[in-house]
């Protein structure tokens, strides 16, 4: 396990209501190419802290490159919805 994906794993389990750390977990997952543990954990992001907009960008990323268009499109349009100026969104 890489090590900032343990960082993340121990800062969740002091703080396990804390949908932020899943979305930052999910997306290191993201970045070492496990996506059913990113997806798992964008799950339970959005699940914990709908407002994050970060999540839905990211996870609407990852939906993308598994050819996931229409999921995808709508994580995106969402986290566009809450923040039209985050640049990552487009």
């Amino acid at each position: 396990m890489p090590e900032g994906i343990r960082h993340l794993t121990r800062a969740i389990a002091q703080v396990p209501h804390a949908g932020w750390l899943r979305a930052w977990r999910a997306n290191a997952e993201r970045a070492v190419g496990d996506h059913a543990a990113a997806l798992k954990d964008f799950g339970a992001a959005v699940r914990l802290q709908p407002f994050y907009h970060r999540s839905f960008v990211w996870r609407g990323g990852l939906l993308r490159k598994l050819g996931r268009c229409a999921e995808s499109r709508a994580d995106l349009d969402r986290a566009l919805a809450m923040d039209p100026h985050y640049s990552l969104t487009y």
